[in-house]
């Protein structure tokens, strides 16, 4: 069952979501371009963060924060951290969408565009390769008969017991492993903030990317919160049913609030955006228009420098 759920997530996380980013494409006729500059901008988010955090782990305040007994300062640190980051790359990939974007990158279209390249490789490399990976390991340990080089046979031994209580799990337990109820969730929220960001930027509305910065760093504080609550459930199902039930019903929330939130900007504060969406051509140096005599005039004087002197 372990293999089926894993498969089915892979699907929906992989191919899946490159289905739904090429379908936006389509539909609304929007370069490409735009799909992966959302893409590049999420790259370069984590690889900004992943450098800079890396260097402060090894600070004592991190370290302060990480060894307190509740784990929620810790949570709100990194989805500050986090936000600040994907914040910043989003309003450059904006930038960058009005400017070299062409005329779809304005309007709404353009912006569908963008959010679904940025949360779909999201959604592929935070839980698609990592499902996959995982997938991976548990093959190859079940299909191995003696123990890697490096590994002891007691701890080979420990990877096979537990390789083989996860094969052995209910279907359930393959699912909430598998994440594919976080993936959709953070997919859709991460949708939901660039659409906030554009509207900000795309109208030069400064309390909007306050909101967009604010409402990212709020979800993600409750969205690990509840994944990481609903995760116990694998551990004992009768003492944390209500993980599972209470864990689901908080992420179908979540889903169905951003939904709300990409639905409203879409059909109600775009219209209110006006002017702002349309596109706006860059400005070339052109020689002003001549009267008619003065144009013919030129025309017979450079005619006339090019006249053999008689």
């Amino acid at each position: 069952m372990f293999y089926a759920a894993s498969i089915i997530s892979l699907i929906i996380l992989i191919p899946g979501t490159i289905l739904v980013s090429s379908l936006i494409v389509r539909r609304y006729g929007t370069p490409w371009r735009l799909l992966f500059l959302g893409a590049l901008a999420f790259l370069v988010g984590e690889i900004l963060r992943n450098t800079i955090m890396g260097a402060v782990t090894g600070t004592d305040f991190y370290r302060a924060v990480a060894e307190m007994p509740s784990p929620i300062p810790l949570i709100f640190f990194f989805a500050f951290s986090l936000a600040i980051f994907q914040f910043a790359v989003r309003c450059g990939g904006f930038w960058a969408a009005f400017r070299y974007g062409g005329d779809k990158a304005r309007p709404r279209v353009g912006a569908m565009t963008f959010s679904v390249g940025f949360s779909g490789i999201d959604a592929i490399f935070t839980y698609g390769f990592a499902l996959l990976l995982f997938l991976l390991q548990i093959i190859s340990i079940s299909q191995a008969s003696a123990p890697p080089e490096g590994v002891t046979p007691s701890d080979f031994a420990a990877y096979k017991s537990q390789v083989d209580q996860i094969l052995a799990a209910p279907f359930v337990d393959d699912l909430v492993r598998a994440q594919i109820l976080p993936a959709v969730a953070n997919f859709v929220l991460q949708f939901a903030v660039s659409m906030i960001i554009w509207v900000g930027m795309v109208g030069k509305k400064w309390p909007w990317l306050v909101a967009g910065f604010l409402w990212e760093a709020a979800m993600v504080s409750i969205f690990i919160t509840t994944s990481e609550w609903l995760g116990i459930y694998v551990v004992n199902h009768e003492l944390y049913w209500l993980n599972l039930l209470g864990g689901s019903a908080i992420l179908g929330i979540l889903i169905l609030t951003n939904l709300g939130i990409i639905y409203v900007i879409y059909t109600r504060v775009n219209p209110l955006l006006a002017d702002a969406v349309k596109y706006v051509p860059h400005l070339r140096r052109q020689q002003p228009n001549l009267p008619r005599k003065r144009q013919s005039l030129r025309k017979s004087r450079s005619r006339s420098l090019y006249r053999p002197k008689s």
